[in-house]
């Protein structure tokens, strides 16, 4: 009898684990507390962005979930957009940190090419004539629609691997070799993996905030659907995104650039606004986002952050329509340092949280790793699969 994996949540982290097991033959079963996952991994932009990740091992499980995104999307019949994405540069400050980017030894394993006006203006179309001086364009990021991705492949996994799924089924405990569910029925297994993001603090209470996790909130909309006849080409962003996005800390130049939106946006900067749009299957725009923290975090959003990405977006491109159809907000977990933590609870079951809103990136990377390797690294130890 093969051994049996039941995963704690069908979040994309979650799904990378159940396919990665089925694939060594494992039994899997998959427990979500709705009727599907509600968290991170439907409400974000769907941009696979290796940009996210700093040179190194970070980067290296990017690429690697990149090839497994495109066997997946082609499996499964997902869509995907894998045009890159286009930072917009609005001045000449803005262009030279995109400059040193592009001459950095690194750039390469971005696919990172500096773009003129006019060349820009081929590349994306969207980009405002008047305001675009030209920017970077890294072609190794992709677009993958989240709501359709987190729908469709628990129906793929079913499916091709027979993996079972337990939708509106909480868990309230796990024990060694067990979970435990809300109805008081409990179900064995070899192996537990819990990727439940925000809601792990239900099960296992203190256990990321003792390794110096971070709630994270951002605000985000989406447009009315655009012109049949319309596509914006790659995903895009602007100059606030280099000080987000660890790789480009190593520009000589950003300094001085974030200096300058502290002291002319201080409002972008106050709300960790970096302006960045992608298009759906659909072909609604999806905008964002911003960032607050833990004790900044209340239940209800701002709307002069919705305004102010709403309002640099405008000065970057041009679209049809701007009627915004949907505002939500997300809200996931964040390590100030490392990319993701594996956890172990007991010797049977695993967390495997705070992918810090590249999810969509890390996910089946991290998870191919650990199956592949036969072990769940962490920082207490691994367990032999």
């Amino acid at each position: 009898m093969s051994n049996h994996l039941i995963v704690v949540g069908a979040g994309i982290v979650g799904l990378a684990n159940a396919w990665e097991a089925a694939r060594k033959g494992w039994r899997v079963t998959v427990v979500e507390r709705d009727s599907m996952a509600r968290g991170a991994s439907v409400r974000n932009f769907g941009m696979f962005s290796p940009i996210c990740q700093p040179p190194g091992r970070s980067l290296e499980l990017a690429l690697s979930s990149r090839d497994r995104w495109l066997e997946i999307t082609a499996e499964a019949g997902l869509w995907n957009n894998p045009g890159g994405k286009a930072f917009l540069a609005l001045q000449e400050d803005e262009m030279q940190v995109m400059l040193e980017f592009s001459q950095m030894d690194f750039a390469n394993a971005y696919e990172a090419s500096f773009l003129s006006a006019s060349e820009m203006q081929d590349c994306c179309p969207v980009a405002r004539k008047d305001k675009v001086l030209g920017g970077l364009f890294l072609a190794t990021e992709m677009n993958i629609d989240p709501r359709q991705a987190i729908s469709v492949i628990p129906n793929w996994l079913g499916d091709a691997f027979r993996v079972e799924f337990y939708f509106d089924t909480p868990v309230i405990k796990t024990n060694t070799g067990e979970v435990v569910l809300a109805n008081g029925n409990r179900l064995g297994a070899d192996l537990v993996i819990v990727c439940s993001g925000t809601d792990t603090g239900y099960l296992y209470p203190g256990l990321l905030e003792e390794q110096g996790v971070q709630r994270c909130k951002l605000q985000m909309m989406r447009t009315v659907q655009q012109a049949t006849d319309f596509s914006m080409g790659p995903m895009v962003a602007g100059g606030m995104s280099m000080g987000h996005y660890k790789p480009f800390s190593a520009c000589p130049s950003l300094p001085a650039l974030m200096a300058r939106y502290q002291s002319e946006e201080p409002e972008l900067v106050r709300y960790g606004i970096h302006a960045m749009a992608s298009q759906s299957s659909g072909g609604e725009l999806v905008m964002g986002d911003s960032h607050l923290y833990d004790d900044e975090i209340t239940p209800f959003d701002i709307e002069v952050i919705d305004l102010c990405i709403i309002n640099r977006l405008r000065e970057m491109i041009d679209v049809p329509d701007w009627t915004i159809a949907e505002r939500w907000h997300g809200m996931y977990m964040k390590h100030p340092e490392k990319t993701h933590l594996i956890l172990p609870v007991n010797e049977s079951t695993y967390v495997i949280s705070a992918t810090g809103g590249t999810g969509m990136t890390l996910a089946f990377g991290v998870a191919q790793a650990c199956w592949n390797s036969g072990s769940f690294e962490s920082d207490i130890g691994g367990r032999l699969l």
